[in-house]
């Protein structure tokens, strides 16, 4: 129950970093001026789309871990949800390596794998 617990935590910090990407993106792009507009919609569109993308994982794992003990095949979906996250924290820190929301994307992403290891499969199916 405790590993549920913080892996609902490490969710939620999940969609709050979305959300925050989705907002940031006014900021990024007031920066990026000197490109011509159809590179700025596309780094636009891409900065919006990662933190739908975020955001979405983290209500998935906060969905599968509210019904987690009712059925077993939500902890493949979780399982699934984690290894998303992950692939996006290690692109993340490939790619933006002076980006400190890369390596929160990651180190949140290495927590939840940490904390998969300790939960506890549904024995019994209803």
């Amino acid at each position: 129950m405790k590993t549920v617990k913080q892996l609902k935590a490490a969710s939620i910090a999940t969609i709050t970093l979305g959300i925050i990407h989705v907002i940031a993106t006014p900021i990024v792009i007031t920066q990026l001026k000197m490109l011509n507009t159809t590179t700025l919609l596309c780094i636009a569109y891409m900065f919006v789309a990662t933190g739908i993308g975020v955001t979405a994982i983290g209500w998935l794992q906060y969905f599968t871990l509210q019904r987690i003990d009712k059925h077993a095949s939500f902890i493949t979906m979780l399982k699934g949800s984690v290894l998303l996250m992950s692939i996006f924290g290690i692109g993340a820190v490939a790619t933006m390596w002076d980006n400190p929301f890369a390596y929160i994307t990651l180190l949140i992403a290495l927590y939840e794998l940490y904390l998969l290891k300790f939960l506890q499969v549904p024995t019994e199916v209803y």
